[in-house]
């Protein structure tokens, strides 16, 4: 029974822990998170491991979260290059809203997002910080 659990199922996904998308057997574009359809129409994948390195193209600082990350209030996502080219939205991490410049390098880390109260699951992810922090 455990094998088919919520929380097994979220902790297998590869995208989330590890920056995993996917490449398009046919014409080689990648993705992530992952594609169901390409844009040349395939759909045949090879997973992809992504480096993690990217630079940073925008951000904004968000004050009026969700209730999940009231606590961590307020906090910065940015829009990112990934080095390999698709451009993804991510959290940021170890950095304030006055530091962050675009062009800045930045790479991948595995940091907790948030809690379900005080005895619920954690949930963990990727975010990325400047890559001098790394």
């Amino acid at each position: 029974m455990y094998k088919n659990s919520p929380i097994a199922a979220w902790r297998n996904q590869k995208s989330n822990y590890l920056l995993q998308g996917v490449q398009c057997a046919v014409c080689k574009a990648l993705f992530y998170p992952r594609k169901y359809r390409c844009y040349c129409g395939a759909m045949q994948f090879i997973p992809y491991q992504f480096s993690g390195k990217a630079t940073l193209l925008s951000f904004t600082q968000i004050t009026m979260p969700s209730v999940e990350f009231a606590e961590y209030s307020p906090y910065c996502i940015g829009l990112l290059a990934l080095k390999e080219g698709p451009n993804v939205l991510m959290q940021l991490a170890d950095i304030t809203f006055e530091k962050l410049q675009v062009g800045m390098e930045m790479t991948a880390v595995f940091r907790r997002y948030f809690a379900e109260g005080e005895a619920g699951m954690i949930f963990y992810g990727i975010k990325f910080i400047p890559i001098e922090l790394a």
